[in-house]
């Protein structure tokens, strides 16, 4: 059994405009793109996910309200996490 979690998708969802997301396979994932692509805000959004305080989405985001992370645990168990990206806490499924 490893002993880490895997990330498998990252998605935000709004009112009024088309849901975003992010797929990632198992092992190595490389984001890539140009300036102001979202690389940066990849990186936090998933720390954000992860626990950190607060995520500021930027101008295209302001619409977005909930993200959602997939995620399996070191057993294989698939579960989502749930959170408003104005903070606050978390709905586990």
């Amino acid at each position: 059994m490893s002993a880490s979690f895997t990330i498998r998708k990252l998605l935000f969802v709004g009112d009024g405009v088309e849901n975003s997301w992010l797929n990632f396979e198992a092992g190595l994932n490389i984001v890539y793109g140009g300036s102001n692509a979202g690389k940066s805000f990849t990186l936090r959004a998933l720390d954000f996910m992860l626990g950190s305080d607060r995520l500021r989405l930027p101008k295209q985001g302001a619409f977005y309200h909930t993200a959602f992370l997939w995620i399996n645990l070191p057993d294989g168990s698939p579960v989502t996490l749930q959170r408003a990206v104005k903070g606050g806490s978390f709905k586990l499924y």
